[in-house]
C-alpha cells in the first residue's frame, strides 16, 4: 500500500506522529504503545467502558506502517521506534521528496504510484481544474490508457487522499469556484522550495538546462523520469509538443516571474522553448533565478 491507498496516512498525521516520537527522546517509544496512543480515546475504551487500551487501530496501523515504509521511523533491537537520523538532518518535506518523487526510490518505499500520479496531474491544464468530488480514474485511463492501474486513483476517497499529498508537496492547490471545489495543478511551491537549495548558480541558464536541473530534484516535471514515463503513455495527439513547456509549469514560471523570484527572456540566436498560456505562446531561451549573478 502507499499513501494514496492508506487513507488515514495523511500528511498532517504523519507529521504529528513524527513530532510525538521525537518528543520521546533518544529511547523512542514501543511500537504497540505508539499505535495505541494514535487510537482516539473513545475508540480505545473497552466494551465495558473502562479505559483499557484495546490494541491498535486503522489510523495507528496505517500511519506507523507508512512512516516505516518511508524510512522516517526505524525499529530498534528493543522494538522501540525512533525518528530516522536522516529525517532530523534533512527536514520533513525534503526527506519525503527524496523518497516519493523518483519512481525507483518510491518503489523501494511502497510509493510507486505517487510520482506517476503527480506527473499525470501536472500534465493537465491549470485552466481546466479537476473537480474535488470526482473520481479521476476515467481521466487517467483516457490520458494514459487502462494498463497502468490508474496510478491507484481508483475511487473518490483515494483521489482526495492523493490531492492532500499533492498540495502538501507543493504541486496543487484547491479553489472554490461558483460553489464547486476544484483542484488546480500548479508546481510553483515545489519549484520555489528547490530553487532555494541550488548553490553556485550562474546568472542566466539556458531554459533546457534550467528544466533539467529542476527535474533532478522534481522528477515529476518536464525532463524528469516520472514525467517521461507518463508522457510516453499519452496518445501522440495528446502529448506536449516538442519545444513546448507544459501549461502547469508555464503557469508556475509566470507566477515566479511576476513575484520577481526569477526572470525569463529570449536571447538572440539561442534555442528557445514555448511557454503556453491558453492559446498564447511565449518563447523563452534563458532563465535567471533571483539573487544570482546577472540580475
Amino acid at each position: 500500500m502507499s499513501v494514496i491507498s492508506s487513507l488515514t496516512a495523511t500528511p498532517n498525521r504523519l507529521k504529528i506522529t513524527i513530532r510525538f516520537v521525537s518528543s520521546c527522546g533518544s529511547s523512542g517509544i514501543k511500537q504497540d504503545l505508539l499505535q495505541q496512543t494514535l487510537l482516539p480515546a473513545e475508540l480505545a475504551r473497552g466494551q465495558s467502558g473502562d479505559e483499557e487500551l484495546q490494541g491498535g487501530s486503522a489510523v495507528g496501523d496505517e500511519v506507523v506502517r507508512e512512516l516505516r515504509n518511508l524510512g522516517m521511523l526505524v525499529l530498534s533491537d528493543d522494538d522501540s521506534l525512533k525518528v530516522s537520523p536522516g529525517l532530523i538532518e534533512y527536514g520533513f518535506v525534503d526527506f519525503l521528496q527524496d523518497k516519493m518523487l523518483n519512481p525507483e526510490e518510491a518503489e523501494k518505499h511502497g510509493q510507486g504510484a505517487l510520482p506517476k500520479a503527480l506527473a499525470w496531474l501536472l500534465s493537465r491544464d491549470p485552466a481546466r481544474p479537476l473537480a474535488w468530488e470526482d473520481n479521476y480514474r476515467g481521466l487517467v485511463e483516457q490520458d494514459c490508457g487502462p494498463e497502468g492501474a490508474s496510478f491507484e486513483l481508483t475511487n473518490r476517497a483515494r483521489c482526495n487522499q492523493f490531492v492532500y499529498w499533492a498540495r502538501f508537496l507543493g504541486f496543487a492547490w484547491r479553489l472554490q469556484i461558483d460553489r464547486q471545489n476544484v483542484v488546480v495543478p500548479d508546481p510553483t511551491k515545489a519549484i520555489v522550495r528547490n530553487l532555494g537549495q541550488w548553490e553556485a548558480k550562474p546568472g542566466w541558464l539556458p531554459i533546457g538546462e534550467f528544466l533539467s536541473r529542476l527535474a533532478v530534484d522534481l522528477p515529476v516535471l518536464e525532463e524528469g523520469i516520472a514525467r517521461k514515463f507518463v508522457e510516453s503513455k499519452i496518445a501522440p495527439d495528446g502529448r506536449r509538443p516538442d519545444g513546448h513547456i507544459s501549461r502547469s509549469t508555464s503557469y508556475a514560471l509566470r507566477r515566479l516571474e511576476r513575484s520577481r523570484q526569477l526572470k525569463m527572456q529570449r536571447m538572440a540566436d539561442a534555442q528557445a522553448m514555448n511557454l503556453e498560456f491558453g492559446s498564447e505562446l511565449r518563447p523563452v531561451s534563458h532563465v535567471n533565478v533571483a539573487g544570482t549573478s546577472g540580475d
